[in-house]
């Protein structure tokens, strides 16, 4: 239905694809025609540059470097009013295929849309509105020269994706390394597709697996003188799923681990995180899918979003909520039998933060322990969390430095407060606290007794006055 050439510009600076729709439309008006380059990785072919589509041919014009010396894949969509058809291609530099003249290399050299010279035995530039070889059948005039064994297709993977398809998978087996095409095909060969593959080798296929509807694919291989061979399954599946975020939240300065609980995950490619904006990698795990966060640039509370890829097409997920930096106070150290027990204290914060995400080093000079057995204990009504680790057989370690590494995040705690000498120092100052409590109650009493015998004291003199002075009297009146 749809065939394509390929020639370069006088300049020799762009490439022009020429395709042309071999079709019959029957309809009172011309048709909407028009048609869609892309690569394989979703972009525009023609970016920049001409695309012209005047039923039944489109071209499409783009910069000869951007064409790489291993070929390039190529997919048109071509719409007729409300119909749509594709193919996809391995453009590749004509110039460059090259060897001896055989019915292979003709075959490979019209395959990829250039002329094939049978005066000059080479490939060369298709000039545009020129059909001289525009068929295979055209290399029969060479003997067949195809002394190589039928390709064998052992296994296809992955041989699950979704209704979007899948970048770079890859057909194993033996003999693949003349191989031209790949077609995938479901029972019905109305639903055939003609694929390129993006490297070679005789075991190895690498390809793009394109979209399509839910069910099973057979997958083959062609040879240059048009035979398929082989036999692989590839099973499309629903696409994936994003339920749920485990943790949903991440310190700023990010690498914590987030798992992303849903569907179909397998089929996911990478991440693309929105704020900022980021490729993020994926690692598969059973049902889940564990990214790392990144870091969020700033030390406030805030929320991103991030979506899944899958091929070129994007899928929603759910929101991570960033929070400051967990905060650490200050670290005691206490022998413990053979072990050197370390306390860590940290402020109440919204992180949640578990003993497998923390690993601690304690330093004594320039020697570095790691902290093992990690314990957290949560505590909301003092306002602090503590952490508890031990330096295993190092009862007697001085520990001058703690250094906390969560993620991206490292957190240095100075100053160790070794909790023998808390303990020796309490022993010391309660005594003290004793005496200076009964020197100052003794103190009171003694006021108080202070303050009620000197009112006793003045009646006492008071009487005695009274007393002496009854007695002047009654010595004057017997005078």
């Amino acid at each position: 239905m749809i065939s394509f050439q390929v020639d370069e510009t006088p300049s020799h600076e762009e490439i022009i694809v020429s395709v042309t729709a071999h079709l019959r439309v029957v309809a009172p008006e011309a048709p909407v025609f028009s048609c869609a380059f892309t690569t394989e990785q979703g972009e525009s072919l023609c970016a920049g540059s001409e695309n012209i589509a005047v039923f039944p041919n489109c071209f499409c014009v783009f910069f000869r470097e951007n064409l790489p010396a291993g070929g390039l894949g190529v997919t048109v969509m071509i719409s007729i009013d409300s119909q749509t058809s594709s193919e996809s291609w391995n453009l590749k530099n004509c110039s460059l295929i090259q060897g001896k003249p055989t019915f292979a290399l003709c075959s490979e050299c019209v395959a990829a849309g250039c002329l094939w010279s049978f005066t000059q035995r080479i490939c060369a530039w298709m000039p545009l509105n020129s059909y001289e070889t525009d068929k295979q059948d055209t290399c029969q005039k060479y003997p067949s020269g195809l002394n190589i064994s039928k390709p064998e297709i052992d296994s296809i993977h992955p041989n699950e994706i979704s209704f979007y398809g899948k970048n770079y998978a890859n057909i194993t087996g033996k003999h693949l390394d003349h191989v031209t095409k790949i077609r995938i095909h479901g029972n019905n060969d109305c639903n055939l597709k003609k694929v390129p593959f993006q490297s070679r080798s005789s075991d190895r296929l690498t390809l793009h697996i394109p979209g399509g509807n839910k069910g099973r694919m057979n997958v083959s291989v062609e040879l240059p003188d048009g035979t398929w061979y082989g036999s692989a399954v590839v099973t499309y599946r629903s696409l994936p799923s994003c339920d749920l975020l485990s943790p949903s939240t991440s310190w700023a300065s990010g690498g914590r681990a987030i798992n992303i609980l849903g569907t179909n995950l397998q089929f996911v490619d990478w991440i693309e995180h929105m704020d900022p904006p980021q490729k993020l990698g994926v690692q598969f795990n059973s049902s889940n899918l564990v990214y790392y966060a990144p870091s969020s640039g700033a030390g406030t509370t805030r929320n991103t979003t991030f979506r899944l890829k899958v091929v070129n097409e994007t899928i929603r997920c759910a929101t991570l909520t960033y929070h400051p930096d967990p905060e650490f106070i200050r670290f005691t150290t206490l022998s413990s039998g053979d072990n050197l027990k370390i306390t860590i204290e940290k402020k109440v914060d919204k992180l949640n933060i578990s003993e497998r995400e923390i690993n601690i080093f304690a330093l004594e000079g320039v020697t570095e322990y790691k902290c093992e057995e990690h314990k957290i204990e949560h505590s909301k009504l003092f306002g602090v969390d503590t952490i508890d680790c031990q330096i295993l057989q190092k009862c007697n370690a001085k520990i001058e430095l703690v250094k906390i590494h969560i993620g991206n995040y490292i957190f240095e705690v100075t100053g160790p407060r070794n909790m023998s000498y808390w303990i020796i120092s309490i022993f010391i100052i309660i005594p003290v606290i004793i005496v200076v409590f009964v020197w100052i109650y003794l103190s009171k009493r003694k006021n108080q007794m202070n303050q009620r015998l000197e009112p006793l004291g003045c009646d006492i003199r008071n009487e005695i006055r009274q007393d002496a002075l009854m007695e002047t009297q009654e010595t004057q009146c017997q005078l």
